[in-house]
């Protein structure tokens, strides 16, 4: 099974919504993209319709178990929580990772994006 780079994964996704909204980077906050990505379901799934399906979502978490405890744990999400939201743990779980992510790869995509236009 070929492992899932949510990282990278969330920079396509994050790109693409840059250019589909028309979302100029050198005008834009970090800040206040990372709030509307926050509840972007196409980048979080955090909307409340989650970013995929149940299946793709247990692919997604495979071998990222690692990174699922630790955005857990960040973010302090109880095992009991997770538990009970057995009928979608892995689109939970993977929203959650995303949730964790979020910031760093905006972060990722601005630092790039200044570097590319410096003076």
């Amino acid at each position: 099974m070929e492992y899932y780079d949510y990282f990278e994964e969330m920079k396509k996704d994050i790109l693409q919504y840059i250019k589909d909204n028309g979302i100029d980077l050198g005008e834009a906050s970090r800040d206040a993209l990372d709030e509307e990505l926050w509840v972007e379901d196409c980048i979080t799934g955090n909307g409340g319709l989650y970013y995929d399906s149940e299946t793709n979502c247990m692919k997604y978490l495979a071998g990222n178990n690692g990174l699922l405890f630790e955005a857990a744990e960040e973010l302090c999400v109880e095992l009991r929580t997770l538990l009970l939201r057995r009928d979608d743990i892995n689109r939970y779980c993977d929203s959650i990772i995303r949730c964790y992510l979020l910031y760093s790869v905006v972060d990722d995509i601005f630092n790039e994006y200044e570097e590319a236009h410096r003076d």
